[in-house]
């Protein structure tokens, strides 16, 4: 096996408690190394993380806390895994997902580790345009490979072996050698732009910030691994129209350290919507949006209104049942709640006129709209509806702080009834200092309740008092 100048690939697949590199762990590791077509080694071992394995990953791979115990640590196989993957081409379906879980755990033992990496989604792309889907269960059915375990690690390393050999096979090396040449190569910089800025950026947690001519800023961006993400828009097969046109107008690129994902995701909703660079506020531009809020009839039902975000009461954040980008969402969603729980199409406000509504003909309404059904009774339907999307109450009894470290940075985000207040760096810092006016934020409630709710009995939470002094919330989009 052989393209283009590269013989040596290391075919690779990793299972984990998550999709979050910097905070989930591998649990199986599979690897074959091949050297001038011949397997010359091979893993398929079973690691265990130090953490518990979530219920929703053992139904996907069947893999157990109990198949675990026996298995080996992540540093206990480290020096194998660093010779398996020596000098190859790290080769794997969605590369970037399994390259970023071997690099943290790498990092984890403060080991290096880099490599070229081919991805097998954007090869199957590239060669089969004609498919609809190019996910790991289509390749195996289009190409008819055969494959024991789907979604054990070792297994799912053998298809993409079995894919190269295919390819091999049927396709003539003019055709697939420069395609997989353009993928390994190297990010070619801007010429206007000076190196020394890409060489300056760290290759951990934080956020970017491209400026154009006159040091207008042009984006802001987040990654648990900035450098490999700035250059990532600089490679040859761009994924994006925005990545052509930041690489032909950026002239430098800063960064912002933070000591994890949380810490770089605040930090970079909160420059963007301070700074407005000229393409994330294009984005947000084209991204309508639209505020659902629980509101009351003066008969005592529950309904909704829709409303912009900066038009709430600064009081009622915990009244926003969702969020959408178009109210035809809206009224799409309303529509599939009130055949699911009963509800008025007209108390919502998506049916219009007089008289009773057209759910109490066909049994989808118990007449709530002409006073037929109490209240109380609509009400507790209500609830249970929005109860999956609207905002829950804060779990805490006073604020949280939302501890992150990295290679010497340490941070705390307090955070209080879901509202960010600031981040501590230092033990001069106070709570205190930060408060000026809280805001709920959406976009930094989705951040924070995405982490809550997978870490609320982790030690990365620590609690501190209520906020001792505040004004009332406001509300930003």
């Amino acid at each position: 096996m052989k393209f283009g100048q590269h013989s040596t690939f290391a075919f690779v697949d990793v299972e984990t408690t998550g999709a979050s590199a910097p905070h989930d762990r591998v649990i199986e590791v599979g690897i074959i190394r091949v050297e001038n077509g011949q397997i010359v080694g091979q893993m398929n071992t079973l690691l265990d993380p130090g953490v518990h394995i979530p219920a929703d990953i053992t139904t996907i791979t069947g893999i157990t806390s109990q198949d675990i115990e026996t298995a080996p640590y992540f540093s206990d196989v480290s020096d194998e895994i660093t010779e398996l993957l020596k000098d190859a081409v790290f080769v794997a379906h969605n590369a970037r997902f399994d390259y970023a879980f071997m690099k943290h755990e790498f990092r984890r033992l403060g080991l290096p580790f880099s490599a070229k990496t081919l991805c097998t989604v954007k090869l199957s792309r590239a060669l089969y345009p004609e498919r609809a889907r190019h996910n790991l269960d289509s390749v195996i059915q289009f190409l008819n490979i055969s494959v024991e375990n789907r979604h054990r690690a070792y297994d799912d390393a053998k298809v993409l072996h079995d894919f190269l050999v295919h390819i091999e096979k049927t396709r003539p090396h003019e055709e697939v050698d420069p395609i997989i040449t353009n993928f390994l190569k190297a990010p070619s910089l801007p010429t206007q732009i000076d190196k020394t800025h890409i060489e300056a950026l760290h290759d951990g947690p934080g956020v970017y910030l491209m400026y154009g001519d006159q040091d207008t800023l042009l984006y802001i961006g987040k990654s648990v691994d900035v450098k490999a993400r700035v250059l990532s828009h600089f490679y040859n097969d761009f994924e994006s129209a925005k990545d052509i046109k930041l690489s032909r107008e950026v002239r430098r690129v800063e960064a912002i350290k933070t000591a994890g994902d949380v810490g770089a995701s605040l930090l970079e909703s909160t420059l963007i919507k301070t700074r407005l660079p000229i393409y994330n506020t294009f984005l947000r531009q084209n991204r309508s949006s639209f505020v659902l809020v629980q509101s009351e009839t003066p008969d005592g039902y529950y309904t909704v209104k829709t409303m912009d975000p900066k038009e709430i009461d600064h009081s009622d954040h915990h009244k926003i049942l969702a969020v959408f980008r178009s109210k035809k969402n809206i009224d799409e969603w309303l529509s599939l709640l009130s055949k699911e729980h009963m509800l008025c199409k007209k108390l919502l406000g998506i049916e219009k006129g007089k008289g009773r509504c057209f759910g109490t003909q066909i049994g989808t309404c118990n007449g709530a709209c002409e006073k037929e059904e109490p209240p109380f009774k609509y009400n507790v339907r209500f609830v249970q509806a929005f109860s999956g999307k609207r905002v829950p109450q804060w779990p805490f009894p006073g604020s949280i702080g939302v501890k992150e470290s990295f290679d010497g940075v340490e941070e705390v985000h307090v955070v209080y009834n879901w509202c960010y207040l600031g981040t501590m760096r230092n033990e001069h810092d106070r709570i205190e200092d930060m408060i000026h006016t809280i805001q709920f934020d959406w976009d930094a409630y989705k951040i924070l309740y995405r982490f809550v709710q997978k870490h609320v009995k982790s030690h990365t939470i620590i609690h501190l008092p209520a906020p001792s002094a505040h004004s009332s919330p406001t509300v930003q989009q």
